[in-house]
Formats: structure tokens, C-alpha cells, sequence
């Protein structure tokens, strides 16, 4: 009985953060990607271009201004608001050049924000979105979703 109550008290003691820094621990926390997320939208009909198949990953590089590529994925029938999107991290560049075969080149710029807190999965976020097309587009800031209406 002795050995199991010094067992404990080893365990309770070696299982304390004595940490001054006020960081938490996320070594159990799974975040979310982050990211900056693409619609490609027909302008007449509304139809998802990524959806009914008329675009698919291989119709699709993307590239910083220096011209180094940039990896992406395609959310294809999730059950998100994200569904049917073009992915991109914004932590790769802060300049996107999105090339969709048979199309214009389409250029997103962006200022990253620093993380605002110490907490976890606070990676920042962006603002001040422009996008260099003679295509019209909406940013929503919330979800950071950009659509683009071709």
C-alpha cells in the first residue's frame, strides 16, 4: 500500500506544468487547416465549375509571384461550406497566381495578420484581399472564401 501512494505522488508530481510562459499545451489539439479557399463560379447559371467536373485538379497550378508552386487540393463533396473549393494555405505566399486551364490567370493578394492570442490553432488570418482579374469575385472574411464568377 505504501509502494502504490509513493507511486502516485511520483506521478502527480512528474505529471505537473510548473511553465511561466502562459502557452497551453497543444500537443492533443487537432486544428483546422487554414487556409484561403476558392470558388470558381459560372456567372450566369451559378454552377460550381469544380462540382459538375468542368474543373479538375489537373486544370489547376498554383504559384507564388516567384513562380514556385504552390500545393493546393480540391474539397470535392464534403459536407462543409468548403465544399467544392480550390484549398490553398496562407501561410505559402502572400501572392497567389491561380492558372485554370482555357482561363485568364487569376491573382490573389493578401496581408497576413499575426495570431491575435497565444491559444491554439490561432495561426492569424488575412485581410485586405485583392484579386488581379477582369473576373468579378466576393471575399467572404469570415469563412475566407473567395468566388470567382466567370
Amino acid at each position: 500500500m505504501k509502494k502504490i501512494a509513493i507511486y502516485l505522488f511520483a506521478l502527480i508530481i512528474l505529471s505537473c506544468n510548473n511553465s511561466d510562459d502562459n502557452t497551453p499545451d497543444c500537443s492533443t489539439v487537432d486544428c483546422a487547416v487554414v487556409g484561403l479557399f476558392i470558388k470558381v463560379i459560372e456567372s450566369n447559371s451559378g454552377e460550381n465549375f469544380i462540382e459538375n467536373h468542368a474543373i479538375t485538379t489537373e486544370d489547376i497550378t498554383v504559384t507564388s509571384n516567384e513562380n514556385e508552386a504552390i500545393s493546393f487540393s480540391v474539397y470535392g463533396d464534403s459536407s462543409t461550406q468548403y465544399k467544392h473549393t480550390i484549398a490553398t494555405s496562407f501561410f505559402s505566399s502572400e501572392d497567389l497566381i491561380i492558372d485554370i486551364e482555357n482561363l485568364e490567370s487569376i491573382r490573389v493578394s493578401y496581408d497576413r495578420i499575426e495570431p491575435k492570442t497565444n491559444q491554439c490553432c490561432d495561426f492569424g488570418d488575412i485581410e485586405n484581399v485583392e484579386v488581379t482579374s477582369n473576373q468579378n469575385f466576393e471575399f467572404d472574411e469570415d469563412l475566407n472564401i473567395l468566388t470567382i464568377f466567370i
